[in-house]
């Protein structure tokens, strides 16, 4: 009997299948086998239980029966045959469930997909349930999803801890420097996509492999447009190298060394919307390009592009080395050269010779606290990774840096026209410079200029002393109307207030003043102890935008 269709086989006490030679449940007792796993898999509340193939839906009555609060049953099944097989079955009966969905899918970018539309939020982790041997015909592909699931609830929250720590910081500065872009005495801005060259552009880290580099750059500066990190500009200024631009990332500042000793130089600064204002103030005068990292979904930022105040994006990404890279190949249609990306410790450093953080670790050396002893403690921060580098040799990094690593693997995937200096270092996706290819002219591997990477992007950066006034009244007068109504709803909870809808409508618009809560969620409960935090978190920021209207 041939079973390279599915085949339903009566096996005494109930149905079993019969596919490509192998029998999908248990011979003897098919269900009772599947509903006895499900009834002792550990549950615990807040878990996403991932079913890898349907087959017959054994088990998953005896699941949602013993379900913790707070989880949710996805059943994915790759094969269209035995989804028909299941669905045609008469014998057999799908539980029907709000907790359950059931998706006929081979593809794990579409069960990631599946994962944020349904919220990642809800769950604290993925637990897989074998209720069928149907998933080990697609055992690969089954192993990926789970991966995806496991990968995206693991970056929601590691996102959600940056918001808890850094959300009010960033929503602050963005409306200081929105503020700052209506005022005559603030430097002229312009948006990134204005931002173009026809040369190469070498993004200069501040990793140790950059002093390798400083005789390359120096030698080649007139065919260069250098883009330098904010950490990286004391190490090229100190090598007399002036770069064409400085790109900043950062909102604290934990970097106002990287400027504060060079007042009189002139260089172009290219910034996120949410950088340090301060910074802004001391280098923007000559040349202020910004760029926008959503950092979240929020409704504050349509407002902001309906009003022209919001620059091209870039994606959050969370290194300052990474988005630099990103910007590159948006300023240049020609090769993107790298260098001091290494997302390792090299020669037991953090950083190259002269930045900021190594100045420091000299200066205050002092014989009981030598001069490696700072390099070292940082290193030891974090728990270290022997991974292999750009030319298979072992390298000593941490998770962040190789998850930093991976981001630029991601992004240059594909490219074909950047290129890494240095041999050092995690790979980073870029296609290596070997030193005979260095040798008189430009690189012979470097190809010529071409089509932008990017599509361009459509202007939506105009900003007007108007327009920040509009935008600011605006958002004034929204927090005004949430703080009464929260106020309101709070004492009214049992009476005839506010109905929540409306309260929970007008919060929405606003979220960004309460992102940083550690109980946030892009639904939130409206319980008295909620409503009694949000009207000084809202109130705050309204006080501020008031501020910014007298001046």
């Amino acid at each position: 009997m041939s079973s390279q269709r599915p085949l339903l086989v009566d096996a005494g006490r109930g149905l079993t299948i019969k596919y490509r030679e192998k029998l999908l449940y248990s011979s003897v007792a098919p269900q009772q086998a599947a509903a006895q796993r499900a009834r002792k898999t550990p549950l615990a509340e807040k878990t996403l239980i991932f079913v890898p193939s349907l087959g017959l839906g054994y088990g998953l009555s005896e699941l949602l029966d013993r379900l913790p609060a707070g989880c949710h049953v996805l059943c994915v099944e790759t094969d269209q045959l035995l989804m028909r097989c299941a669905l045609s079955c008469t014998a057999v009966s799908l539980p029907r469930d709000e907790r359950l969905t059931i998706i006929r899918s081979d593809s794990p970018e579409a069960v990631a997909q599946f994962l944020q539309d349904l919220g990642a939020w809800r769950f604290r982790r993925v637990t897989p349930l074998y209720l069928c041997r149907a998933w080990e015909l697609d055992k690969a592909i089954y192993h990926r999803m789970l991966a995806f699931l496991e990968s995206g609830i693991r970056a929601y929250w590691q996102n959600r801890l940056t918001l808890t720590h850094m959300a009010r910081l960033w929503v602050r500065n963005l409306f200081t420097n929105i503020h700052g872009l209506g005022r005559q005495d603030m430097p002229a801005a312009g948006d990134l996509s204005a931002l173009r060259t026809e040369q190469a552009v070498l993004v200069a880290g501040a990793g140790a492999s950059l002093e390798e580099a400083l005789a390359y750059i120096t030698r080649r500066r007139a065919e260069l447009f250098v883009l330098s990190v904010d950490t990286a500009l004391p190490v090229l200024l100190d090598a007399g190298i002036l770069p064409d631009a400085v790109f900043m990332l950062e909102s604290q500042q934990a970097n106002l060394q990287d400027f504060l000793p060079y007042p009189g130089v002139s260089v172009p600064l290219i910034c996120d919307l949410t950088a340090n204002p301060q910074i802004i103030r001391h280098l923007g005068a000559n040349g202020l390009y910004f760029y926008s990292s959503c950092f979240y979904p929020l409704s504050l930022f349509e407002r902001l592009r309906s009003r022209c105040l919001l620059p091209a994006p870039l994606p959050p990404l969370g290194s300052v080395g990474v988005a630099a890279v990103s910007a590159a190949l948006r300023i240049t249609g020609g090769p993107v050269l790298l260098t001091g990306l290494d997302f390792s410790y090299l020669d037991g450093k953090t950083h190259a010779r002269g930045a900021a953080l190594n100045r420091a670790m000299c200066h205050g050396a002092h014989r009981y606290r030598p001069a490696g002893m700072l390099s070292f403690e940082a290193v030891r921060t974090r728990p270290l990774l022997r991974l292999p580098g750009k030319c298979g040799r072992l390298v000593l990094s941490d998770l962040v840096l190789q998850s930093y690593a991976l981001k630029l693997q991601e992004i240059l995937a594909g490219s074909g026209r950047v290129f890494d200096l240095s041999a050092r270092g995690l790979p980073t996706g870029a296609r290596l410079l070997t030193p005979a290819s260095e040798r008189g002219g430009k690189p012979a591997e470097v190809p010529a200029a071409g089509a932008a990477a990017f599509p361009p992007h459509a202007a939506t950066f105009s900003p007007t002393s108007e327009a920040v006034r509009a935008f600011l009244a605006g958002e004034e007068k929204m927090l005004a109307t949430a703080v009464t109504l929260c106020r309101a709803a709070l004492s009214n909870a049992d009476e005839s207030g506010l109905p929540a809808p409306a309260l929970s409508e007008k919060l929405k618009l606003v979220e960004y003043a309460y992102l940083d809560f550690p109980d946030f969620t892009p639904e939130p409960r409206l319980t008295a102890e909620l409503l009694v935090r949000l009207p000084p978190a809202l109130e705050d920021i309204r006080r501020r935008l008031a501020a910014f209207q007298r001046v």
